[in-house]
């Protein structure tokens, strides 16, 4: 499953949508949740933190990464040795997505040399005062999620389908503005869900909406 946060917004002042809250936030009232069983699936996202705590195997995007990376060279031209870095992780990625499909086993190897590739390729510039030490860090937190597409093939190295999925949503938020109330919010959110899971399995929302308002459970 491909994931990315730019639903339905509620800018106004006052408590946002539960499903803005983590499950053991400070904000969210009452027990804790006990820690569910990890679903089957692989979760497919950038690096935004509220991702942390989906309990599901996750696929960190590299297009998300890359770019960033490419920002950082062109903010800092002169800088061969992060051209450098820059270029290694390039071709690390690279060779990951050539790297020819493989039994179960000798994927999970690979995986394991790209992890250790990567670390050796940031380590040094974690204590120094680099232009490329955030971003470092970054892949250090992350590395075993970096190259899990190496053993699921079926698995995307970007979350680009889900953000194109939610680029009609976004360009409408900016032409109505915002929600207006949590509930606004949570509507919108579960609107848009129907519609395009209806659209993925090639079913006709008009058609699908049409039999849900005449079923005899509305």
């Amino acid at each position: 499953m491909e994931v990315d946060l730019e639903l339905a917004r509620n800018d106004r002042p006052g408590p946002k949508p539960p499903s803005w809250l983590k499950p053991n936030s400070p904000e969210r009232k009452g027990p804790k949740r006990p820690r569910k069983k990890r679903p089957s699936g692989i979760l497919v996202g950038d690096f935004y933190k509220v991702y942390d705590h989906l309990l599901a195997e996750h696929q960190r995007c590299w297009a998300h990464l890359l770019r960033d990376i490419r920002e950082s060279v062109a903010r800092y031209p002169k800088n061969r040795t992060l051209a450098r870095w820059a270029h290694r992780l390039n071709r690390l990625y690279r060779s990951a997505r050539a790297s020819p499909a493989r039994s179960s086993p000798e994927n999970r190897a690979i995986r394991k040399r790209l992890e250790r590739m990567a670390i050796r390729i940031c380590q040094p510039f974690i204590d120094s005062d680099v232009s490329q030490r955030t971003l470092c860090e970054r892949i250090l937190r992350y590395v075993h999620e970096l190259f899990t597409f190496v053993v699921y093939r079926q698995v995307p190295p970007t979350n680009h389908e889900a953000e194109r999925s939610l680029r009609p949503l976004v360009i409408s938020r900016k032409v109505w503005g915002d929600t207006r109330s949590a509930e606004g919010s949570i509507d919108a959110m579960r609107r848009a869900t129907l519609v395009d899971t209806w659209r993925v399995r090639g079913l006709s929302p008009f058609l699908e909406v049409k039999k849900l308002l005449l079923s005899p459970q509305i």
